[in-house]
């Protein structure tokens, strides 16, 4: 399958919010949290689609069995992986200095059932329960109608446990069928490309300026706003020749997202310890060392998971297993 370009740039946007929103320093401007606020309201449910919408587009007829097995490899291999080493890290670590979401030695067993390691591995099993399920329905009418259902599955969420992350799945299979849909039923939903992003835009301002009220329909409209939102940037940015320098840099850092999801806490975590023992950051005088903190924290988040991506994960077989890299 060739290329999908602005679902490329989609993933690099949400990729890049997802770090931001990682991010959590104990003190922070008003605006800061404003901003990640904004980013929680859309940046998950927008991986989810383009999840959906990647799988569909990239569908090939194999067994289920072969199927699952390569969802086997790329993501519980590289989750079990990165449980283990993070957990390790703050074994090792947590007597020393302080470390976030403490764990024990039994935190190695709980990751078969819980993402122990770090609360945003939920993600990982959410989507493993979706191609788990998917590949039941065979037809695009059948693919439609678990669509329809998912839409009402949130209202189960809170009946269902913890364990395995069905919670999650629950609530976010809607925005994966949705990515699934809109790829199956594309031709009937041409007009959408000739919204003018400006309104969009207005409209996701709009929404985002309401009060936010978690749970319901109001998230599902606040989510779906902001996936069309930067769905309609990301194709506006394909569109233009004169950014190919980005839509490059994009394919770079979308290749990548799975390694910068898996192991940008872990990057930010260390970097945050270490500046946070400078004098200048030791305190919050002002939003000026707040930004420049935060630059640094979330480009350590970035940058070197894909530093690591491009110059070793990718070169060596046993780390292409152990990582879920072709």
């Amino acid at each position: 399958m060739s290329r999908i370009v602005w679902i490329d740039i989609a993933k690099t946007i949400c990729i890049i919010l997802v770090v931001i929103g990682h991010y959590i320093p104990d003190i922070h401007p008003v605006w800061y949290g404003e901003m990640r606020r904004i980013i929680y309201t859309f940046h998950m449910p927008l991986f989810m689609f383009a999840s959906g919408f990647v799988y569909i587009a990239a569908k090939r007829k194999v067994t289920y069995r072969d199927f699952l097995w390569g969802k086997v490899k790329r993501l519980m291999i590289p989750y079990f992986t990165v449980s283990i080493i993070v957990i390790t890290l703050k074994l090792l670590s947590q007597g020393a200095a302080y470390v976030e979401n403490p764990v024990t030695p039994f935190s190695y067993f709980k990751i078969l059932y819980l993402p122990e390691a770090g609360y945003f591995l939920w993600f990982i099993w959410a989507l493993w329960w979706m191609f788990v399920v998917i590949p039941v329905f065979s037809a695009p009418k059948a693919r439609l109608a678990l669509f329809i259902v998912s839409l009402f599955l949130p209202l189960t969420s809170s009946y269902l446990p913890e364990m395995f992350c069905l919670k999650q799945f629950a609530n976010m299979l809607q925005f994966f069928m949705a990515g699934v849909v809109v790829y199956e039923w594309r031709q009937y939903l041409k007009w959408c490309a000739n919204v003018p992003i400006l309104v969009v835009g207005l409209a996701f301002c709009m929404i985002e300026a309401m009060p936010y009220i978690g749970g319901g329909g109001n998230s599902l409209l606040i989510a779906s706003v902001g996936i069309a939102f930067t769905l309609k940037i990301s194709y506006e940015i394909e569109k233009y020749s004169r950014l190919s320098s980005w839509k490059v840099l994009a394919l770079k850092v979308s290749s990548a997202s799975y390694i910068i999801y898996l192991l940008h806490t872990t990057f930010e975590g260390f970097t945050k310890a270490l500046i946070f023992k400078l004098p200048y950051f030791q305190t919050y005088p002002n939003e000026i060392i707040f930004c420049i903190g935060a630059i640094i924290v979330v480009s350590s988040g970035l940058v070197f998971p894909l530093l690591l991506h491009k110059y070793v994960l990718t070169r060596h077989r046993s780390t292409r297993l152990l990582f879920g890299l072709k």
